[in-house]
């Protein structure tokens, strides 16, 4: 999530400036209709919307914009297994985030009409620590693989928790990183 509403604006304006911007963008009018002010921005507050108002949250959790943001860039990346780290404050939903994906997310299982044609999503957690390895964190990804290779109908995520915390270990493990987001077989969501 970008920390102010300048640079989400200045990421709309790029958007508008790219939609249907190609090697000859005369031939492609089909995006004109998404370049005036406020277009780009009304479609992605709709699809926010639109898929978090399917979602079932405990009683008393609001849905407010930084969870609605949260729960649609995690949504979306895992199901491209695009590595994604939500960065933010303690308290700014990453975890509540999980949690609702993983709730919701379940395959025929989800308490929603809505999610029971998308697959199931199953989260293999790595909690993150000043004593982390490179090799604990690479245990978990193959297991996770592993996993996903028998899984039908499943959407594997490899889960990071507190992040931050394994930059302290003097065994440098986020160096393992590199080669498992490149091409990645699951989902990695950092936090």
């Amino acid at each position: 999530r970008l920390p102010s509403g300048e640079l989400r604006g200045d990421l709309m304006r790029q958007l508008r400036l790219e939609a249907g911007s190609g090697p000859d963008e005369a031939s492609d009018p089909g995006f004109e209709w998404i370049k005036p002010v406020g277009v780009m921005e009304k479609i992605v507050l709709s699809t926010q919307k639109g898929l978090c108002s399917r979602l079932v949250v405990e009683e008393g959790v609001a849905m407010n914009a930084a969870l609605m943001e949260n729960l649609y860039v995690a949504l979306v990346c895992i199901c491209n297994k695009v590595p994604v780290f939500v960065v933010g404050k303690p308290g700014s939903s990453k975890t509540l985030m999980m949690q609702v994906l993983a709730s919701n997310l379940q395959g025929p299982q989800s308490p929603s009409p809505f999610w029971r044609k998308f697959p199931a999503v199953y989260v293999f957690s790595y909690q993150c620590s000043p004593l982390s390895t490179a090799i604990g964190i690479k245990h978990q990804y193959e297991i996770a693989c592993n996993y996903q290779k028998k899984a039908q109908r499943t959407m594997t995520v490899l889960l990071l928790d507190e992040v931050g915390l394994a930059e302290h270990s003097p065994d440098m493990p986020l160096k393992v990183l590199h080669g498992m987001l490149v091409r990645p077989k699951i989902a990695v969501v950092g936090l």
